[in-house]
């Protein structure tokens, strides 16, 4: 929409041959990313970071590599996207290693564990829109009553608050596979200690952390917008 709408020339043609590009890239890499999930399932939990890891090496060195080769622009825009699948690859390969009994389709297994999923997805898809709603439109109110220079600054905050918010799913993310064991065992006295325990080191986390950033945050900004 932004190429046909707003660019021009070379430019419009780079942006929709790179979105294209860009959007058949995450496709394939969010259907790999299934791997990531599967040794999180397996709680092998150091594997799966180690692969997040060596991913983002990569993907720094493939866009690093592009930017000062003078790449074509649309090549840089379609392998933008390129960290999902370069993560679920390499999972992949740790799932063939391990000999983990993975398997993408079971008969018989699919209509039950959809029941079990869809309730709880569906709330969680439905607050994820919501956020991706939440944050474009802030962007559109305040270019549409300010500047550019102050959608800028905006920027600043945003990025610290994703900061705080991608920790936050990372703290999250090692407890699912437990939690789910121990409602399956009935196990709610550790289920309780294992959301009780997980809150108060959640917090010893961030409060010091979002503390100094809003004590700090006019000079960050200064030196980080100018």
């Amino acid at each position: 929409m932004i190429a046909a709408t707003v660019l021009d020339g070379a430019l419009a043609s780079d942006a929709r041959t790179g979105g294209i590009g860009l959007g058949a890239l995450m496709a394939v890499g969010i259907a790999a990313s299934i791997n990531l999930d599967g040794l999180r399932a397996e709680r092998m939990f150091p594997a799966a970071a180690g692969a997040e890891i060596v991913a983002v090496a990569l993907f720094l060195v493939l866009m690093v590599t592009l930017i000062l080769a003078d790449a074509d622009l649309a090549l840089i825009i379609a392998l933008s996207g390129a960290l999902p699948l370069l993560s679920g690859v390499i999972c992949g390969g740790l799932i063939v290693r391990a000999g983990l009994p993975f398997q993408l389709f079971r008969p018989g297994a699919v209509r039950r564990h959809r029941d079990e999923i869809v309730p709880t997805g569906g709330w969680l898809l439905v607050i994820e829109l919501s956020n991706l709603a939440m944050y474009a439109s802030g962007r559109i109110v305040l270019g549409a009553v300010k500047t550019p220079r102050a959608v800028g600054l905006y920027e600043g905050p945003v990025r610290a608050h994703n900061l705080l918010y991608a920790l936050g799913g990372a703290l999250a993310v090692p407890t699912v596979p437990t939690a789910s064991r121990y409602v399956a065992e009935g196990d709610d006295r550790r289920l309780r200690e294992l959301a009780v325990r997980g809150s108060r080191y959640t917090l010893a986390l961030f409060v010091p952390l979002c503390v100094t950033l809003m004590v700090l945050s006019k000079p960050i900004i200064g030196v980080w917008l100018g």
